[in-house]
């Protein structure tokens, strides 16, 4: 069984646990040391709990406690060589000791009881990942930071029974609002962020395939309303023949807390 919790998400910071037989891992370190030790203690937990830490990539809203959590408590910390590069010279990097670098699309097995697989996204970033999650029984997926679904990030999700997908903006909401054009061409681009609309589509494919669970995550503060978000993705899988509770169980992400997760 894998349990997915996601300690906090948003555009402002993601730290998400992974649970498996009691193989504990984090995806991304997005927030101080202080705020990602004060949520696992939340769930009963603590840094030395954790056995390992994977990178979706270098942004500072998935990096910025890496460094203060390797020093505190030495978790190995997963990434490609790409992001390595690109974190390595960052402000606060963790030590390169820790740092164990994966090819993205190839396995890293955890103690024989949790294979995690590696997918490309389409971002603006050295070498963006997505995450799969397989205990040889069940898969549960991580997939935020992307412009679009690509052929390959579908076909690694396609299976998993529970996923963590982005959710970022409402596209009316960016286009209206007080963000600057360079910045709003950004999130719009293939390289940007997925919107609502887009994540429905994908998820009508992922949920006709076997998901069953479903988190929205990455959501921007500035851009988008968990409801919207969630009256969007849900209207889209509806207007598919694809019922809400009987079809999926579905919940939004916090930006700043514990959402409650999915077990598969």
């Amino acid at each position: 069984m894998i349990r997915l919790t996601p300690l906090f998400s948003g555009s402002s910071g993601n730290c998400i646990l992974v649970e498996s037989d009691g193989l504990r891992l984090l995806v991304d370190a997005g927030g101080t040391a202080k705020k990602i030790s004060s949520c696992l203690s939340e769930l009963g937990l603590s840094l030395s709990d954790i056995s390992g830490i994977f990178v979706t990539h270098e942004h500072t809203d998935h990096v910025s406690g890496l460094g203060v959590i390797g020093r505190r408590a030495k978790i190995p910390v997963y990434m490609n060589e790409a992001t390595w590069k690109a974190v390595e010279r960052m402000k606060g990097a963790p030590a390169e000791s820790l740092v164990r670098i994966f090819a993205t699309g190839g396995p890293v097995a955890f103690h024989d009881a949790l294979m995690v697989g590696s997918f490309h996204t389409s971002h603006d970033a050295a070498e963006s990942v997505g995450f799969v999650f397989s205990d040889g029984r069940t898969k549960a997926g991580v997939s935020t930071d992307t412009g679009i679904m690509t052929d390959e990030a579908m076909e690694e999700l396609t299976g998993c029974s529970g996923i963590l997908i982005e959710a970022n903006h409402d596209v009316e909401m960016l286009r209206c609002g007080s963000y600057p054009p360079p910045l709003k061409y950004r999130i719009l681009s293939e390289k940007g962020h997925l919107s609502n609309d887009d994540c429905g589509a994908a998820l009508r494919r992922l949920v006709s395939s076997g998901c069953s669970r479903v988190i929205l995550g990455h959501l921007s503060r500035e851009n988008n309303m968990p409801l919207t978000a969630l009256n969007t993705v849900c209207g889209s899988l509806t207007d598919a023949g694809i019922k809400r509770n009987a079809d999926y169980l579905i919940n939004v992400a916090r930006r700043d807390g514990i959402t409650d997760g999915f077990e598969v």
